[in-house]
């Protein structure tokens, strides 16, 4: 499964910079990521993330960064801080919009309405 989903985020990765080029200003990107689960470097990582969505409105001022939930918990990082750190950092990458997920309510309520708040 964790090859499938490589090679299809490969061919996403490759193929959404050259339909995009064709047609800068009228391209709708909308980067999307759910159940990261405290997962700051794995993979492309929130650091290549945010270098990708940069690079994309260079070509489209369209494009949206876009989490479905379960970012907060999974991960020594997101344990020691209640998912606090995990939320610093997608505020740092400048998310557009994050829906939570069942595990934004791990820590309790108190700690998610913390979560809104940052």
């Amino acid at each position: 499964m964790k090859r499938f989903l490589t090679i299809l985020f490969l061919l996403v990765f490759v193929s959404v910079p050259s339909f995009a080029a064709n047609k800068p200003d009228n391209d709708i990107i909308i980067i999307h990521t759910n159940d990261v689960h405290c997962g700051v470097d794995n993979n492309l990582g929130y650091a290549g993330l945010a270098y990708y969505r940069d690079k994309m409105k260079k070509l489209t001022p369209y494009v949206t960064l876009v989490d479905a939930g379960d970012a907060v918990q999974g991960e020594t990082i997101g344990t020691i801080s209640h998912g606090s750190y995990i939320i610093e950092i997608m505020n740092a990458v400048k998310y557009d919009l994050a829906v939570p997920g069942n595990h934004e309510f791990d820590y309790g309520l108190q700690q998610f309405e913390y979560f809104v708040k940052i």
